[in-house]
């Protein structure tokens, strides 16, 4: 019952907060097992209980309480908390402490990390006495190194004030320290001894955010590195009249990167350079601690690249890698934890390697506290490794097969790293429980095993379930199809090609999309065609690679077709007899059309022999097929012009589809021909000859000149005229340029490499008007993506009525300014 009562005096206190004059801007929770929790309540989502601890086991009282924040989830033993404060605490220093600060600088020479000299003319209130535990604030500039030391001895000389020290601790500077800053910013300097006092971070401030370009070189090895360095922080500290000293740092640094990598090499390489300059971001002062407690925080990087094996490799790419590190000291105790987050990518554009070959980078960065004297960080190592296993099966390649003998070969991409973490074991106090030998305590985490990252790549895709079967409607054609696995290291197309009895080439297909990383597709199938009925084949994958086609297996029999019979009925002297164009004019099968075409075919049956029955089959516009026999019902011969079936469109433009078909003796099932489609057109397409300018009929009422005024080709651009000057040309209404847009298709396109628009009349009619661009304050703008030409009709006294178009689409425009300079199209 006490925890929960807590637990409602918890959040009745966080509740009213608001209301309380002294309450600050963080709420401190004190525990009893050595640990420290402080959070500014701006950055608190909520506050929960649980009956789970933090293992996942489940009480019947309320065991765990739950602080959700913007980037972590903190779960706090009920039982290891004493006391929860909302206001600053009093930082009460201890009274032998003596600060040294920028006044007493002028005062002070030989300053080291145990001994400093203060001239003759030193006032005796700026001089520290035997037993002061001297300590150097950030703005005290002549001690580089900081100092905290308890003055032993102190003598006087020519030379002034000499003052021999030991080693003090920061557990005896401070009787009581509660402070806590998120994000500590600083400044990227040169100059370590600049200071910073801020009272309170912005969330979103750094202590470095840089970025370098560095190439490295080693042998025929060339690396290009462009990287982008960030490092935030959060301090907390903390010591009672009653709880020892309390001291968390959690750093993040993000690191972003773009690589480029050629490599030739024949041996083990290694080289390593620093990328940069060591940056520091200067002293941060660190808030409540009265000037007496700064931290200096330092970044060295280098980059780095090792080939193992015979590499040759040629690629880009980029890794990004988050590293987030919590040193925490309390109890006497060093303690470390640490998570990461990578993403990488690479785009290999050759390789040859029996090996691997790995770039990187190590960021090394250092904290000081008050000087080197007290110092923590860590050293990192965080790369991307391309590592292959080229297999080559002289066996499989004896039998001829490139694909067999280097299918299994794959590329893998690892990402190797380790993070080691530091500290100094004698920083805050002389008793402290996790010192070693030599006074350095660290700490290694790496994988037990190079994570990979994505799915192994190979040189060739995998086909599985290859088939290969005649098409039922004849025999001349075959559909081949295959399952396509695995990722490929290279871009690749993926077909079929067609091969004889005796293993020759006789054709292939590939697929037009291009089978890659991030674009794999499971399936692939095509059409064969010219196939000999009487005749085996084979069909087997391709892969087309740098322009080379590879055969790949398995590999599938397409049988031949002994009992098939071959359509004997050929198809020639095709006409079109007669052609009508009106608009929604014609009726066929409850259809609307608006042409009519009349057509003439002449069908010869070349050998008769056990055929029954013989004709042609003719395809309408919506795919109905209907056979037309040419033996039933009195009989016309071996030779027939048959002119009684119209073909109705809503195009200009088109094709009409006739094949042939027999039906033998004793088998219902027809034997067709190939399909052949033959053209239908109505009117004028284009011009008739190059004696430019012609008049083009669209079978919209107008005809249109096929070139712009002042122009010698349908792709020239011509002049450029104002309103004014356009009426001499004939240009056409807006009423006809409505029809234009209305009655015609267009789409946009080159012809003889110039950009522009085709409008397409319902009578197959064609135009090209360039994008000529315009005139504007006697200034050529827009040519080649933009395209306006005048009407003769104005829209007001300033304006005028146009033909507007670009890429996308055309339309009419009617504010345009009469003295700019447009293209004429003649129109009549």
């Amino acid at each position: 019952m006490r925890r929960r009562l807590y637990l409602i005096a918890f959040w009745a206190a966080i509740a009213l907060s608001g209301f309380a004059q002294t309450i600050g801007e963080a709420f401190y929770i004190y525990r009893n097992d050595g640990q420290f929790n402080a959070f500014f309540r701006d950055e608190v989502i909520s506050i929960e209980y649980s009956y789970e601890d933090a293992e996942g086991n489940t009480y019947d009282e309320i065991v765990t309480q739950i602080v959700n924040t913007a980037d972590s989830i903190y779960k706090i033993p009920i039982a290891a908390i004493d006391s929860v404060g909302f206001v600053q605490p009093e930082t009460i220093i201890n009274n032998e402490v003596f600060p040294l600060t920028a006044e007493h600088a002028p005062y002070i020479t030989n300053a080291d990390v145990l001994s400093f000299t203060m001239s003759s003319s030193t006032p005796d209130v700026l001089r520290p006495k035997v037993g002061n535990i001297v300590v150097a604030t950030a703005e005290c500039a002549v001690f580089p190194n900081g100092i905290i030391a308890r003055v032993e001895e102190i003598s006087n000389s020519g030379s002034g004030y000499q003052y021999t020290c030991c080693q003090a601790y920061y557990d005896e500077v401070f009787d009581q320290l509660i402070t806590y800053q998120p994000d500590v910013e600083g400044v990227v300097s040169a100059d370590a001894t600049r200071g910073f006092d801020l009272r309170r971070a912005s969330l979103t401030a750094t202590l470095w955010d840089v970025n370098w370009t560095r190439t490295i070189e080693g042998g025929a090895t060339t690396t290009t590195l462009n990287v982008g360095d960030r490092g935030t922080a959060t301090v907390t500290v903390c010591k009672t009249l009653t709880t020892p000293f309390y001291f968390q740092l959690q750093f993040q640094n993000n690191m972003t990167s773009s690589v480029g990598f050629n490599a030739t090499s024949t041996a083990s390489i290694s080289n390593e350079r620093q990328i940069g300059q060591t940056i520091t971001a200067g002293r941060i002062t660190i808030p409540y601690t009265m000037g007496l407690l700064w931290l200096e925080p330092k970044l060295s990087l280098f980059g780095y690249f090792e080939e193992q094996g015979k590499v040759e490799l040629n690629y880009s790419g980029h890794f990004n890698r988050t590293d987030k590190v919590t040193f925490t000291y309390t109890q006497g105790k060093w303690d470390f934890s640490h998570s990461f987050q990578t993403e990488l990518g690479t785009d290999v554009a050759s390789l040859s390697m029996e090996g691997s070959a790995e770039i990187g980078l190590k960021p090394q960065i250092d904290f000081s506290l008050n000087g080197q004297q007290a110092g923590f960080g860590l050293n990192a190592r965080v790369g991307m490794k391309e590592y292959i296993n080229f297999v080559f099966d002289m066996t499989n390649l004896s039998d001829g097969s490139l694909y067999d003998a280097m299918r299994d070969s794959y590329c893998r991409t690892t990402i190797p790293w380790s993070v080691t973490v530091h500290a100094n074991t004698n920083i805050f106090s002389r008793y402290d429980a996790s010192q070693s030998d030599d006074g350095f305590y660290s700490h290694t985490f790496k994988p037990n095993i190079e994570p990979r990252w994505g799915d192994d790549r190979y040189i060739f895709p995998l086909f599985e379930n290859v088939s290969g079967k005649r098409q039922e409607s004849g025999n001349t054609k075959a559909d081949a199809s295959a399952s396509v696995s695995r990722t490929p290291l290279l871009p690749v197309q993926v077909g079929f090609s067609l091969l004889d009895k005796d293993g020759n080439i006789l054709q292939t297909k590939y697929d037009n999309r291009t089978y890659k990383y991030g674009s794999l597709f499971d399936s692939y199938s095509c059409e064969l065609s010219n196939l000999k009925s009487d005749e085996k084949y084979k069909v087997r994958p391709s892969v087309k690679l740098f322009g080379y086609d590879v055969l790949a297996s398995p590999s599938a029999e397409i049988e031949k077709q002994e009992s098939a019979k071959e359509c004997p009925v050929v198809l020639s002297d095709f006409k079109v007899t007669n052609k009508q164009y009106k608009e929604r004019g014609f009726t066929n099968d409850g259809m609307t059309y608006d042409y009519r075409f009349d057509v003439s075919v002449t069908a010869t049956l070349e050998n008769s022999e056990d055929v029954q029955d013989w004709g042609y089959v003719y395809r309408d516009p919506n795919g109905r097929e209907k056979e037309i026999s040419l033996v039933q019902p009195s009989g016309y011969g071996t030779t027939y012009t048959d002119t009684r079936w119209a073909y109705y469109r809503n195009e200009a433009r088109s094709t009409c589809t006739l094949y042939g078909y027999v039906k033998y003796v004793g088998s219902d099932e027809p034997v067709y021909g190939e399909p052949h489609d033959y053209p239908l057109e109505y009117g004028e397409t284009s011009c008739p000859d190059n004696n430019h300018p012609h008049w083009i009929d669209l079978g919209i009422g107008t005809q249109w000149r096929c070139c712009n005024a002042g122009a010698s080709s349908p792709e020239d651009y011509g002049g450029y005229y104002t309103f004014d000057q356009a009426q001499a040309y004939n240009p056409p209404s807006f009423d006809q340029i409505k029809a234009l847009l209305n009655k015609c298709t267009s789409t946009w396109t080159q012809q003889n490499g110039v950009n522009g628009r085709k409008f397409t009349g319902p009578n197959g009619g064609t135009i090209f008007l360039p994008a000529a661009g315009r005139v504007w304050d006697g200034a050529l703008l827009n040519v080649g993506t933009l395209g306006y030409y005048w009407s003769s009709t104005p829209y007001d006294e300033g304006g005028a009525y146009g033909l507007y178009f670009n890429s996308d689409y055309a339309y009419w425009g009617y504010y345009w300014y009469r003295s700019s300079g447009r293209s004429v199209r003649p129109a009549r």
